[in-house]
């Protein structure tokens, strides 16, 4: 009897965790936040590196009361695409895969759904960048025109893509290590693939010692 009210009791707490979950997701998704027990204006203006009086112009906040189960909108976000993972959206933003996870209340291996969105950085529009240009006499002046840049010996021949260059076993050792950095916890790895099919049989050896020499794995 105690054995089967331990059980319901387990799946009692996993059930209310995915529950919490869901209704993460369902706010991220909104661009919102749940107040919970314990929440404060600045803790939150924090986490988003913001004042307190930017964060409450943000989220519509006449003041820093907040009320539990309220959810504060206007919240910044952005989605997992698919084939990319955390870092690659962290890094998007200007941010640290810790500070990405922190802001989510999220593990670093936590693996994404597709399209899940999650809370990032707010844009920083500065003053200058905001303020039209003046213009000056200098801009006014017509200015003569500059040299003509020397055209190809053969202007009909087709440019030579990136992506057809035969990589070296130093490049795709580079490559690899970014490509699993920037699709750790994605779904779908089509930027390692791509990087990993390049590995042809004379470089394999080569590739395996140099990634094992400079990352100190395999």
């Amino acid at each position: 009897m105690v054995s089967n009210v331990s059980g319901m009791g387990s799946a009692k707490n996993v059930n209310k965790k995915e529950e919490e979950l869901k209704k993460q997701r369902e706010a991220r998704a909104k661009g919102e936040i749940i107040i919970e027990r314990g929440m404060t204006v600045s803790e939150l203006a924090k986490k988003f590196k913001m004042s307190v009086d930017d964060f409450k112009k943000m989220t519509g906040l006449k003041s820093s009361a907040l009320t539990v189960g309220n959810s504060l909108k206007g919240i910044p976000t952005d989605t997992v695409q698919g084939g990319k993972g955390l870092a690659s959206l962290a890094k998007k933003h200007g941010m640290t895969l810790k500070e990405f996870c922190n802001l989510n209340g999220i593990h670093e291996n936590y693996k994404p759904q597709k399209g899940e969105a999650f809370y990032v950085f707010p844009k920083q529009d500065t003053a200058a960048a905001q303020k039209p240009k003046t213009p000056t006499t200098e801009a006014s002046t017509p200015k003569p025109s500059a040299q003509p840049v020397p055209q190809a010996a053969n202007p009909s021949a087709p440019a030579v893509s990136s992506e057809q260059k035969t990589l070296t076993a130093d490049e795709i050792v580079e490559k690899l290590e970014k490509a699993a950095d920037d699709n750790r916890g994605a779904v779908g790895k089509p930027d390692f693939d791509n990087v990993f099919n390049q590995i042809t049989p004379e470089l394999a050896i080569d590739v395996v010692t140099k990634f094992q020499e400079k990352y100190g794995k395999s």
